[in-house]
């Protein structure tokens, strides 16, 4: 009878191995993904707290710091992955270190629980250095897990042991595991098909020593480089003496996430017929039905006519139009007659980019109005004077820039730097977060979606996720936030680009993107410009780097503790996927386009979503030190 468990669980592994397969034991942090790795063929079906993690859209580290009793986690996980499991064995990865168990009787309670072996995790061998060599000193050792398989063969079960180097593979295969299994690292991606090589190297090297003890054990692999079937079969084919793989996140995440994905955005393609314009409370005002016809489309040759009928001008008036700089999105003309002057805008649904990228006209609206709000807030002169506003044609009218003001974005690109603009707007942005933050009214009128997936996060984020897939899971985190931040009135494109030198200050323009969200974003926004800009003209990295600083330090004086905390952090996350999107995305910083700073944009966002660095000043540093 003590037996029976590990003799059914070897048996069915060694029958795996002599079909000529190898062997897979799948990680399930629910009974669903338990009753589907046991349909899809796995050997074994093994339960890590980790996977309580996985499931709840956390990474598998998780799983080895303090947030849960990990051997409670385990057993309540078994509970429910048993009930669904019917045939492959199901082992149980234990925290040997627990103080508060006794071993051998914990590995009893699994087994009278039908669980069939287990394996050390959590395993302190997953630390290094210092911190490791302190809790070995304090007696939560790496002997503890090898005493925990030692109980485990005692009770009769499969015992699988992670081991991390030569000296503890030895160890476990000492205490008569049946099966070791390397542990390579975190699972990522690989970058290149040397890390497959080496990730085979060391598998070999590992099992050598263990088998100058035994020779008689099973070698499986986890974690590192292999994440998908090719990478995992590379290895296989490159290594001398291994007989399968642990899948974790390769099997009970990434691929429920991409199916997941997919038939969400497959719903999406579905279309109410009956929509009533009163029944769409969680759209924002402007976009309840669907886009309209422009009525007119207002272009140089056709705005004379349009001014005219509006009673602009009058009917006798001679009008000169021109066409202004209206970045990709809109129509911006320029009017003038004998005594008057002043500017129209016009949104367009296609933007004038190489891919196609679609916005709906309406957005022209959302900017009118966020004018007219913050013109009851801000400094005079900081945004400008509406004239007049047609939704019929969806344009708006505006007076034109004051004479003597200058835009920003070509002083910067001669090289002109200087950090009072900068420090101006840092102030700036923050006064127009400060007079909206947590107001119920505003919130409800610039309501975040659809707005914000046409225009960024679509072609920009979700772009850039495809163009870095390594770094997929925190792009889309970055989305995440965007979506459920909801602190203040973003303005949504605060950069040079959009901004006027007054002599007294700053005028901010193109609000269209203008959003009731997060923050952080528009911080980002910002000092990603910078940073680069700073990629374009190496001699003026450090000029940029500084602007940087000064907008960043203007805007956090004074910012409460708790609030500084949290900009700083979302600032953070979106500065990675904002500098990956404007070098890859749908709409790209022109003056990187095939530029050697491109690459050094790529590096930089990719650490940055990577390292996830602490603060802002981390950030500035490591710029600074390229």
């Amino acid at each position: 009878m003590s037996n029976t468990l590990r003799d059914r669980a070897l048996a069915r592994l060694h029958a795996s191995l002599a079909g000529g397969r190898s062997l897979l034991a799948t990680g399930a942090g629910s009974g669903l993904a338990a009753a589907a790795a046991e349909a899809g063929g796995s050997d074994l079906i093994v339960v890590y707290n980790s996977g309580r993690f996985r499931t709840a859209g956390h990474g598998s580290l998780s799983g080895l710091l303090p947030f849960g009793d990990a051997n409670t986690i385990v057993v309540e996980m078994v509970r429910e992955v048993h009930s669904v499991v019917k045939r492959a064995p199901v082992i149980a990865g234990v925290c040997g270190t627990d103080p508060f168990r006794d071993l051998d009787r914990f590995v009893h309670e699994l087994r009278d629980l039908g669980v069939a072996g287990v394996q050390n995790f959590p395993t302190i061998g997953l630390f290094d250095s210092r911190f490791r060599a302190d809790l070995e000193a304090t007696g939560i050792s790496f002997e503890r897990e090898v005493e925990l398989m030692r109980a485990a063969r005692r009770a009769g079960m499969l015992t699988c042991a992670f081991v991390v180097d030569e000296e503890t593979a030895r160890r476990m295969a000492l205490a008569g595991v049946d099966a070791i299994a390397p542990l390579l690292g975190v699972t990522r991606p690989a970058t290149s098909d040397a890390a497959l090589v080496e990730a085979a190297a060391r598998i070999d090297v590992i099992a050598s020593a263990a088998r100058t003890v035994r020779d008689d054990l099973l070698v499986l692999f986890h974690g590192g480089p292999a994440v998908s079937v090719d990478d995992v079969q590379r290895v296989l084919d490159l290594a001398n003496d291994v007989h399968g793989f642990f899948a974790a996140s390769s099997v009970e995440r990434l691929p429920v996430v991409a199916a997941i994905e997919g038939a969400a955005r497959s719903f999406t393609h579905l279309r109410r017929t009956n929509l009533r314009e009163d029944d769409q409370t969680k759209i924002a005002p402007n976009f309840r039905l669907p886009p309209p016809e422009l009525p007119i489309e207002l272009t140089s040759e056709t705005l004379a006519g349009y001014l005219r009928e509006q009673g602009i001008v009058a009917r006798d008036e001679s009008v000169e139009v021109d066409e202004l700089g209206g970045g990709i999105s809109n129509v911006i003309l320029g009017w003038r007659c004998a005594d008057r002057h002043g500017v129209v805008k016009q949104s367009r649904p296609r933007l004038r980019v190489e891919e196609e990228w679609l916005s709906d006209v309406r957005r022209v609206l959302n900017e009118r109005d966020a004018i007219a709000l913050l013109a009851t807030q801000l400094p005079p002169g900081s945004v400008p004077n509406l004239t007049f506003s047609d939704d019929d044609a969806l344009a708006f009218g505006m007076e034109t820039a004051p004479e003597g003001a200058v835009l920003w974005k070509p002083l910067l690109l001669e090289g002109r730097l200087d950090p009072e603009r900068a420090r101006q707007a840092g102030r700036l942005l923050r006064c127009i977060h400060d007079c909206t933050r947590d107001d119920p009214v505003v919130e409800a009128r610039f309501v975040a979606r659809p707005l914000l997936d046409q225009n960024r996060l679509d072609p920009w984020y979700r772009a850039a996720a495809r163009a870095h897939p390594d770094v997929e899971e925190v792009i889309e985190y970055a989305i995440e936030r965007l979506l459920t931040v909801t602190r203040v009135l973003v303005h949504g494109d605060f950069v040079p680009k959009n901004i006027f030198l007054l002599d007294g200050g700053l005028l901010l323009l193109d609000y269209e993107v203008v959003h009731y969200g997060n923050p952080g974003y528009d911080v980002a926004t910002f000092v990603n410009h910078m940073l680069l800009k700073g990629f374009r003209a190496v001699e003026h990295r450090e000029g940029f780097r500084a602007l940087a600083a000064a907008f960043w330090e203007a805007y956090c004086n004074g910012l409460e503790v708790r609030e500084l905390e949290l900009v700083e952090q979302e600032a953070l996350l979106q500065l990675g996927a904002l500098m990956l999107a404007r070098v890859d995305g749908k709409s790209k910083v022109e003056f990187l386009v095939g530029a050697p700073g491109a690459d050094d944009a790529r590096d930089f966002g990719r650490w940055l979503l990577r390292d996830r660095p602490a603060s802002v000043s981390a950030v500035f540093r490591r710029y600074r030190d390229r």
